[in-house]
């Protein structure tokens, strides 16, 4: 008779295999899609660019100040911090279709390089980064801490995103993936270098240049199932498919 671990791994296994199979429908399918990623209702998430003062110093400080903050009140205090964030962004109307707060919401840009630059520069990197982007230190419920999950992301440039991203869906009892294109800048690998070494959960792992719809988004993406698989953690679910910046790709969740 299999051990329980065994059979956990089996299904794990399982699990995973048909998560590449229907990874390979989507490759097939996303010529068709990537003319929709194009549009302009994709490209809120997208770029991070140069417009005005960084507040991540300013962020850091409040948290700093105010240690017993919930998660939810660290997450506002982030969306606070960031300039033009609260004046020009209304996602209740956006979520309603509202033509005027939807174009607003598109056109809206963040200062990425003051946020990165504050990051790298500091002595602490790691406590930095966990209190400017509000990274959890404990699960946002028992049910999640009772059913952890796994995660794999597949990136290429722009780390605000990248951190912004993590810090939405990262909480410590789950297991993460930063799959990195070997051709992204020497820049970038030290920013992302970084999340490996803060966060016990969270591992980089470089795959050979990635071109988005080929066979490479796969053996990026096999790398993460297999270390994933091996890991001594009883994680429960694979989330693939998460993708920031791939090369010659738009930017999309």
């Amino acid at each position: 008779m299999m051990s329980t671990q065994s059979n956990k791994y089996l299904k794990k296994l399982a699990f995973l295999l048909a998560a590449l199979l229907l990874l390979q429908v989507i490759c097939f399918s996303c010529l068709w899609s990537f003319s929709l990623l194009n549009s302009e209702r994709y490209k809120f998430f997208g770029f991070f660019k140069k417009t005005g003062p960084s507040s991540a110093t300013g962020l850091a400080n409040y948290l700093r100040k105010n240690p017993n903050l919930t998660q939810l009140e660290k997450f506002d205090a982030l969306l606070r911090h960031i300039p033009g964030y609260r004046t020009e962004i209304n996602c209740t109307n956006a979520r309603a279709g509202n033509k005027e707060a939807i174009a607003k919401a598109e056109n809206w840009r963040i200062n990425s390089e003051g946020w990165i630059k504050d990051v790298m520069t500091f002595q602490d990197k790691c406590a930095k980064i966990r209190a400017m982007f509000a990274f959890p230190d404990k699960p946002m419920s028992q049910e999640e801490a009772d059913y952890p999950l796994a995660y794999g992301v597949l990136v290429y440039k722009e780390p605000l995103q990248v951190y912004f991203m993590l810090s939405v869906f990262y909480q410590p009892q789950n297991q993460y993936c930063v799959a990195v294109d070997d051709g992204s800048s020497s820049e970038f690998k030290d920013q992302m270098d970084l999340l490996d070494e803060c966060f016990p959960n969270i591992q980089v792992k470089y795959v050979n240049k990635v071109k988005w719809c080929d066979f490479s988004v796969l053996r990026a993406v096999y790398r993460c199932v297999k270390h994933l698989t091996n890991l001594k953690s009883d994680w429960r679910y694979y989330q693939v498919g998460l993708h920031s910046q791939p090369q010659n790709a738009e930017s999309f969740f």
